[in-house]
């Protein structure tokens, strides 16, 4: 082969080189920063989330009803479909007596990929009714004991609407 097609050819395939080269770089400080975001979730959640969790848990028990705060961690299912970290107040009329899931509920989600968290809320009790959905989006840097109060008022409120 001639030199100057070498040379071309050396061109094109370097060309090709640097631009695989920028999207691995990209893909890792994107990975870096979603890590980063996940473990300032985690430390949220159990310093920040939970702690304004129990605040309102304590307040319900004063009215009557029982509470309980669960946590879910990042994880992929079997069939590659992926779920982000989260904690989640349930509260129900007197002894649970039911699967969690089928009382209302105030949950905080972590979305990692770009540093927010997703509260859902479910008012939706044992005997139907009600609503379920998301109810605020907020970054990360936002996230305090007074937003998580403020967003559980939100859902008492729905619930208050139904009758």
């Amino acid at each position: 082969m001639k030199d100057e097609l070498r040379a071309q050819l050396d061109g094109i395939f370097d060309a090709r080189d640097a631009v695989e080269r920028r999207h691995a770089e990209v893909k890792a400080a994107a990975e870096t920063k979603r890590q980063k975001n996940a473990r300032e979730f985690m430390n949220l959640r159990e310093s920040v989330i939970r702690k304004a969790m129990e605040t309102c848990g304590q307040y319900l028990q004063q009215r009557g009803y029982g509470f309980e705060i669960s946590t879910d961690d990042a994880k992929v299912d079997s069939r590659g479909v992926s779920s982000d970290a989260s904690i989640t107040l349930n509260f129900f009329k007197g002894r649970r007596t039911l699967e969690l899931h089928k009382y209302p509920h105030l949950k905080v989600i972590s979305k990692p990929d770009n540093g927010e968290v997703v509260f859902h809320m479910n008012t939706i009790g044992p005997v139907g009714g009600g609503q379920s959905g998301m109810c605020g989006t907020y970054p990360m840097s936002a996230l305090n004991e007074e937003l998580v109060q403020e967003r559980f008022v939100h859902v008492i409120r729905a619930m208050s609407s139904l009758g």
